[in-house]
């Protein structure tokens, strides 16, 4: 009995720990789906509330740029050295061609449109207007006999030309170029005085015009092309009008003008002689009928 008392107690000793293990609750599986809720959650994004979009306000209307501070503005970013010229040639497009030709004069030689072959002067009143004067003469002597037959008294005849001269330049190259160029348009009022000859007898009651007088008016387009600032190289081409002076009608005296003034008449196929005359280009002197060189004085600007 004392045995089977003994594999009782055995038999329950060894009962209790299986019920215990099969009474304890699972939790394999809950701690499973536990992680993988917590996986879930850091992997899934927190949802970011709705932002309330507020209306963007309206833009002020900028004020308009003033002059004065444009210009302000101008001179500020050059250091404030800009002089009001320079100003204002930046508001014009950055430029500045023709801030260094007030006071400026210019000599040298020139064959103007109708002929002239002599000396010029030139003046620049403003940045873009210029005045000058234009002069030359040509003569020619030669021995002849005297009253007397002598062979000793000497003629000399020629032609003495000058007058005034205009020019505007509306366009002016930049001066910072080392060669540019210039465009304009002028006008020159020239007069022609021939000599006939210091021995040549002439009645004192004359009353006809047989001393070369002629008056041209030109209307040159010029395009000086500069080199530097001192040398420029001026090609003209224009209209000229040439007036000779008097009359070919004969007076009661049977006397008429023979003004034959620079003899444009016969080069063109007519008797030299008082009259009216048009050209527009000379096909005897190349492409430009009028062309000058000139070198100029004054200061030079930036």
């Amino acid at each position: 009995m004392r045995a089977s008392s003994s594999l009782s107690i055995l038999a329950c000793l060894l009962l209790v720990p299986s019920l215990a293990v099969a009474a304890a609750p699972s939790t394999k599986g809950k701690k499973s789906q536990k992680s993988k809720k917590d996986k879930a959650a850091v992997e899934a994004p927190e949802a970011e509330p709705d932002e309330v979009t507020e209306p963007e306000p309206e833009p002020e209307p900028e004020p308009e740029p003033d002059d004065d501070d444009d210009d302000d503005d101008v001179a500020e970013s050059s250091g404030g050295e800009m002089s009001t010229s320079d100003v204002s040639a930046t508001a014009r497009g950055g430029k500045n061609p023709a801030s260094s030709m007030k006071g400026r004069v210019g000599v040298g030689g020139i064959r103007t449109v109708s002929g002239l072959n002599g000396l010029v002067v030139s003046g620049y009143l403003t940045d873009r207007l210029t005045l000058g004067a234009v002069a030359g003469f040509a003569t020619f002597s030669h021995r002849e006999n005297n009253d007397d037959g002598e062979f000793k008294d000497v003629n000399t005849v020629g032609l003495i030309g000058g007058g005034p001269q205009v020019f505007f330049w509306p366009y002016q190259g930049s001066r910072k170029n080392q060669v540019y160029a210039d465009f304009g348009v002028g006008g020159r009022a020239l007069v022609y005085v021939g000599l006939t000859g210091i021995n040549r007898d002439r009645p004192e009651d004359a009353t006809t015009l047989d001393i070369p007088v002629e008056i041209d008016i030109e209307v040159p387009l010029a395009a000086p092309v500069w080199i530097g600032q001192r040398v420029a190289i001026t090609p003209e081409f224009g209209f000229v009008a040439r007036i000779i002076p008097g009359s070919r009608e004969a007076d009661q005296n049977g006397a008429a003008d023979s003004n034959p003034g620079t003899g444009v008449a016969q080069r063109l196929g007519a008797q030299n002689g008082p009259g009216v005359g048009f050209e527009l280009g000379n096909t005897s002197a190349g492409m430009f009928i009028g062309l000058s060189i000139g070198y100029f004085f004054g200061q030079i600007g930036d």
